[in-house]
């Protein structure tokens, strides 16, 4: 390796850099089931029963569902990308734990 080339520098990513939406943002909790087994979508405190939904909006209330599911699955499989990272630097700390490292750094 050529002396002015500089090694990457490896960080960790905090876990708590990467909060789940709460759960009061959403689809799950503005779709709720009253008493009558109607379901209502409580938007902004105000409540609307689904059926009586346009067309449209229930399109938009499946859309937002939709979302909230993708990014779900994408906040977990970031939590697995940033485990298998700690766990590669965990590994490769193990491994130059016996080289000496370069002077001056």
């Amino acid at each position: 390796m050529l002396a002015d080339q500089s090694l990457p520098q490896f960080t960790v990513i905090k876990a708590s850099e990467f909060e789940r939406i709460p759960e009061s943002q959403t689809v799950r909790s503005l779709i709720m089931t009253n008493s009558a087994e109607q379901q209502v979508i409580d938007l902004g405190g105000e409540q609307y029963a689904f059926d009586s939904l346009s067309d449209q909006a229930k399109e938009l209330v499946n859309g937002l569902q939709v979302a909230d599911a993708q990014l779900q699955i994408t906040h977990d499989k970031l939590n697995v990308m940033m485990f298998a990272r700690r766990s590669l630097l965990d590994q490769l700390a193990e491994e130059l734990k016996d080289v000496e490292p370069v002077k001056g750094s």
